[in-house]
């Protein structure tokens, strides 16, 4: 019987699809050719649909097992004549995913990785599946351009690539002729420490060889001893030029030592470098620290110069351009730089002032009603919680601070499950050692190889029997109450599945407490520009464990995407007001900025592309240094957006000139303009507008009292799937403005409205949203607040979940506006609006500020700032303990 050639199975297979380059296919052949009537054993991470398996089974005569791993689930349905090719569904990164391959095959003759592609995931599978390759095996990655590209954590000259990892596997295989007393492991340090991955001297030994094919890399494994050089071997007898049959001539190879060679000696100088840019940072913020306290010095002298008798009387000199006019406008330039940065310090030393006395007069109280044992004996229902300490490379005094704070826990039914995945740290180890035998419930499992942080919290969720598990990091610190307050709130809500709380920040030494983040209710889309969620979490095991824990794929943002994949399988997701968490800020934590840990970056944005997949919406995502992330929506060309233009101020110029911008904006969607306007009002069209009337309808009214009518009869006038409210009060809106707003509305099934973020000429906010009380009175939060600031309740550049907006440039689903009725035409237009929102959202939908959708308004309309009613604090996109929205201030 004849054995065809891979090209040929390929070219005749019509069964299931597998799509390969076509230089793999003939590389294949030649690698694999002498294994055709071998025994073989395969292992193909990601199979997709499952084709090259079938494939594979024709092409190895002699095929013992092939085992197709991939993370998509649907795999599952794939059936085979084949009884030997075996599938497992999950993510290849995993220690439990591993350990059902290997109980399928416990070596593999080939093994192939058609993953991720993303560098993380490629080093992290050599790490975990190499030591399982047979000696004489071949391990093959596919795809390796991929790491030319930064959106799989590469680039032509990163030094942490896949590709850069697979280059110094060169240097590994040539160890013997380093000349200085290194390990082989010792190269690969810095991947070590970027990942999270540990490599082993006894699994580098045996690299036999490293190939390197376009998109491919092919590594043989070999007996350690067969990699060696070995004895120089000596053919012919004739050595006329070179005497090598001399006695003296040398048999073996002489290395000579490198000692001095300064490019053989030297540790990791990409460590070395970032040693030394740190010390840099450190000193950088210093001399920051102290120009900002220059700058607040200067600023009261100025203050004091403003408000003096002299400066007033020179005052008619200074508006003499002729005089003084360009030197005082330098002046008037530089004050306006540093306007919005002085403001924007004071604000933050203003609220760390406000902050640190509120906690004191607020926790002094909590600690006179500090929970009694018959306080604790009046919760009927006291569930055990199980709390997740992964461990690896900490300061023992932090740890110990961390252990302690779970001991003072005034509720007693909880475990502590530590991984601990550095017993290298013998000190550290035997402070384990003996907190777990004097304490039951702490139970301790020692990882021998760092796995990285996912797979470390996966160990310690396996040690898990509580119905709930908490997070806690190993340098962190819990308040004393913090398991008490979320077991009384589930004694009144038993149903719900996960929890959180408030937090705030410590620094290194725990004594001082700052950076304070109180949180809204349930916000999912806040979620797509920052963890806000991240400290303190309670989640139902049950559905951690359901969803397959941890992703080693994410780790850097693990906890985030937990987070999303637990809210993809349930809603029952809530606030429990409370700072029960104190996350500390020193080096290397992510609580000094994401900066710490870069890697975290290419961890998110997988995290929250991945939710997007998952949720079946049709964009993609990409980075935004503002505001996290931007999500752009696959747009319809053929949807129509009703635009209905409220044109109050009876001003043709300021009304040309908004239908001109819009109509010179960034999108595919069909705009249909419906402008409303006071009957004693003649516009008067420019030329560009006077060519697109057959897409402009106008309604007038006769009366103020008849304006909501009129907009509300506006709508009825299209039939755009999308509307947004605008008015001539806007002058400006940035380039993607609309597609912004129209795009989550059209697109997102829970998104009833979509609004811009409000700002003035000098882009400080006018509004980010609507907080609402029970009279439907809104007030803008963030207003008067320098664009590019954040504080205890995160920022106006964050995506954030709103009961209301002003309609000065909102989209609004029509069918969620006709689902309720429309509008009401007998209040004034600004509460029939907010009243709108109310109704659109009791329907289950949500209202959202999209921050890469900006409306500017150079003349400030004089809203009325509604009186303070305590129900405002009910609004679930707000927080009890602030006594005002503007200014945003705590209550004492």
């Amino acid at each position: 019987m004849m054995i065809k050639s891979l090209n040929r199975l390929y070219a005749e297979s019509a069964g299931r699809v597998s799509d390969k380059w076509s230089l793999y296919i003939s590389e294949y052949d030649r690698l694999f050719g002498k294994y055709r009537e071998s025994p073989v054993k395969l292992l193909e991470i990601g199979i997709q649909n499952g084709g090259s398996l079938e494939i594979w089974s024709h092409y190895f005569q002699q095929l013992q097992s092939a085992i197709g791993c991939d993370i998509d689930p649907e795999i599952s349905k794939l059936q085979y004549e084949n009884p030997d090719i075996k599938l497992v569904v999950g993510d290849a990164k995993l220690e439990s995913t591993k350990n059902r391959i290997l109980s399928l095959s416990d070596s593999f003759t080939i093994i192939i990785d058609d993953g991720s592609h993303h560098s993380r995931d490629i080093i992290g599978a050599f790490a975990r599946y190499y030591p399982h390759l047979d000696n004489d095996g071949i391990y093959v990655i596919e795809d390796l351009h991929c790491s030319y590209w930064q959106e799989f954590k590469g680039g032509l000259f990163d030094p942490l690539s896949s590709m850069s990892f697979f280059k110094c596997l060169a240097d590994v295989i040539n160890h013997e002729h380093w000349g200085v007393e290194k390990d082989r492991v010792e190269i690969l340090h810095r991947f070590e420490s970027e990942y999270g991955y540990e490599f082993h001297e006894e699994d580098l030994k045996s690299i036999h060889s490293i190939e390197f094919i376009n998109s491919m890399c092919v590594i043989r494994k070999a007996d350690p001893d067969k990699n060696l050089l070995g004895d120089r071997l000596f053919a012919g007898k004739i050595d006329n030029v070179a005497k090598c049959l001399d006695q003296n001539y040398p048999s073996e190879i002489t290395v000579p030592a490198q000692t001095e060679n300064k490019w053989a000696v030297s540790t990791s100088s990409i460590e070395d470098e970032l040693n030394r840019r740190t010390d840099e940072l450190k000193l950088l913020k210093n001399e920051i620290s102290d120009h900002e306290e220059q700058i607040r010095l200067l600023n009261e002298e100025l203050q004091k110069y403003q408000t003096s008798a002299s400066w007033k009387l020179t005052r008619p000199m200074r508006f003499s351009r002729r005089v003084v006019g360009r030197a005082f406008l330098r002046f008037d330039n530089i004050i306006k730089r540093q306007k919005d940065f002085v403001k924007s310090y004071r604000s933050t030393r203003k609220q760390q002032w406000d902050y640190s006395n509120w906690i004191k007069k607020k926790e002094a109280l909590a600690h006179k009603q500090n929970h009694r044992q018959e306080d604790l004996n009046q919760l009927s229902y006291q569930p055990q919680i199980s709390i997740l300490l992964p461990v690896y490379k900490i300061d023992q005094k932090m740890f110990q601070h961390t252990i302690e704070s779970v001991l003072a826990q005034s509720y007693q039914n909880w475990q502590l499950c530590i991984a601990f995945a550095y017993p290298e740290d013998q000190k550290l180890s035997d402070y384990i050692d003996s907190i777990t035998s004097s304490h039951e419930r702490i139970s301790t499992t020692v990882i021998e190889r760092n796995e990285g942080i996912s797979a470390n919290s996966n160990a310690s969720l396996d040690l898990a029997t509580g119905e709930f598990i908490a997070l806690l990091d190993h340098d962190d610190v819990l308040a004393p109450s913090a398991l008490f307050e979320i077991v009384k709130f589930l004694n009144e809500n038993s149903d719900h599945d996960f929890l959180y709380s408030d937090k705030d920040c410590i620094d290194e030494n725990g004594t001082l407490r700052l950076n304070a983040l109180l949180k809204p209710e349930w916000s999912p889309e806040m979620m797509y520009s920052v963890n806000y969620l991240t400290h303190f979490n309670v989640i139902r095991r049950s559905i951690v464990e359901q969803i397959g824990g941890f992703r080693s794929e994410t780790d850097g943002a693990q906890d985030w995407d937990l987070f999303l994949r637990v809210s993809q399988v349930t809603d029952k997701i809530t606030r429990v007001p409370g700072i029960f968490y104190h996350w500390r800020i020193h080096l290397g934590s992510t609580s000094t900025g994401i900066e710490a840990k870069p890697y975290a970056v290419a961890a998110q944005l997988k995290t929250v592309q991945d939710h997007i997949i998952a949720q079946g919406l049709r964009a993609t995502v990409e980075m935004n240094n503002d505001s996290g992330f931007r999500i752009i929506w696959d747009e319809k060309p053929q949807t129509t957006i009703d635009l209905i233009i409220d044109a109050r101020h009876r001003n043709s110029k300021r009304l040309n000139r908004i239908i001109e911008k819009l109509l010179s904006q960034e999108t595919s969607y069909h705009l249909n303009f419906i402008c409303i306007l006071p009957e004693d009002f003649n516009w008067e069209y420019s030329d560009r507008i006077a060519h697109s009337q057959s897409s402009i309808s106008i309604i007038k009214y006769y009366c103020e009292e008849s304006r909501t009518s009129a907009i509300f009869d506006g709508v009825k006038q299209g039939q755009g799937e999308c509307l947004i409210f605008t008015s001539d009060d806007v002058d400006d809106f940035n380039e993607i403005c609309i597609s912004e707003l129209a795009g989550w509305t059209i697109n997102h099934p829970e998104i009833c409205f979509t609004s811009s973020l409000v700002l003035d000429s000098h882009h400080n906010v006018l509004e980010a949203g609507l907080i609402v009380d029970k009279y439907d009175r809104g007030t803008p939060l963030f207003k008067g607040s320098v664009l590019r600031s954040w504080g205890w309740f995160g920022g106006p550049l964050w995506f954030r979940n709103c009961s209301a907006s002003s309609p000065w440039m909102v989209a609004v689903s029509r069918a969620d506006y006709e689902a309720v009725g429309g509008g009401d035409s007998s209040l004034e237009f600004d509460q029939a609006f907010i009243r709108l929102c109310r109704e659109m959202r009791q329907r289950g939908k949500r209202g959202l500020v999209n921050p890469h959708a900006k409306a500017i308004i150079h003349e400030r309309p004089e809203k009325v700032i509604p009186p303070y009613d305590e129900s405002i604090t009910s609004d679930p996109y707000f927080h009890p303990y602030f006594s005002s929205v503007h200014p945003l201030e705590l209550k004492q």
